[in-house]
């Protein structure tokens, strides 16, 4: 499974990642950072990856364009690092499932329960 993480997400987070996703880019490491978001969505596309944000700009490309790419958007209020990580971290079944298994939906919402 192949994520890219928005820039409004830690690129930290890419190794911690590393162990429970075949492969974590950040946009940072992909010349991507302060560039508009439908260019982001264009190269994950392209590149055969989904994008994990907190933007619903993603959202909303995913209900104009359909996917691929498809979306993870994380909707909590606590954005520490450390949050993003448990929460990836515990909803990686439900992920990948969304990723691998389901056709019809382009946008997986993961809320945090606090």
């Amino acid at each position: 499974m192949k994520i890219l993480l928005d820039q409004n997400i830690s690129y930290r987070l890419v190794n911690k990642l590393s162990s429970i996703f075949s492969e974590v880019q950040h946009v940072k490491s992909c010349n991507l950072l302060d560039v508009k978001d439908l260019t982001i969505w264009n190269y994950a596309k392209t590149h055969s990856y989904s994008v994990v944000t907190f933007d619903s700009d993603f959202y909303d490309f995913s209900l104009l364009y359909g996917h691929p790419p498809k979306v993870i958007w994380i909707r909590t209020f606590d954005q520490t690092s450390t949050n993003i990580e448990k929460l990836l971290t515990n909803f990686q079944l439900s992920i990948q499932q969304f990723l691998q298994e389901d056709d019809e939906n382009s946008c997986l919402e993961i809320l945090d329960q606090h």
